[in-house]
């Protein structure tokens, strides 16, 4: 075997080493994008369940409306809202409505602090009522019998509650919404 021959049979073999190790590199670098991708994907699926869990978990639930009336009046002082279940009660960052269909309308009542008559305050607290999670909600007077009235509690997060009640023909000073 000649000098030429060795020398053409070993360039051969160099070249193909340089086109092997070239495939390596180029089949390391996509595999690398692929992965920093697919890891990508996975941490914004994981946030995106987080924040789900997050507003989940922050759904209010009513468990009770009932309206106050001072006893001199025809129509209703405020309307407390009970919260059971695990969502606990609204923020302080919540933005309450009221609407009835007699043109009462609040578009966004002031979280203060509960006074001892909220009547026809355009405010709501949070009231402990013997360990219960009762808010207050100031109406017009325009809470008289018979009246269908909306409520709407927005939360930062999480879901709306709408609450929907008529105001029943007599009136005491403790009436149950339904």
């Amino acid at each position: 075997m000649s000098f030429h021959e060795i020398w053409d049979e070993a360039f051969t073999g160099l070249e193909a080493a340089i086109v092997l190790i070239a495939f390596i590199i180029v089949a390391a670098v996509f595999s690398y994008v692929v992965l920093g991708a697919g890891f990508f994907t996975s941490q914004t699926a994981q946030a995106t369940v987080h924040t789900a869990v997050g507003q989940t978990s922050s759904v209010l639930e009513v468990s009770g409306v009932y309206g106050i009336k001072d006893a001199t009046n025809n129509y209703l002082d405020y309307v407390n809202v009970t919260f059971g279940g695990g969502g606990g009660v609204p923020g302080s960052d919540t933005v309450v409505s009221y609407d009835d269909n007699n043109g009462g309308r609040i578009g966004n009542l002031t979280y203060g602090d509960c006074p001892t008559n909220q009547a026809n305050s355009p405010t709501w607290c949070i009231a402990n009522d013997s360990g219960a999670n009762v808010v207050m909600v100031g109406v017009p007077n325009t809470a008289t019998p018979n009246t269908q009235f909306n409520l709407n509690f927005q939360p930062s997060t999480g879901v709306a509650v709408p609450i929907t009640a008529t105001i029943p023909g007599a009136l005491t000073p403790v009436v149950a919404l339904n």
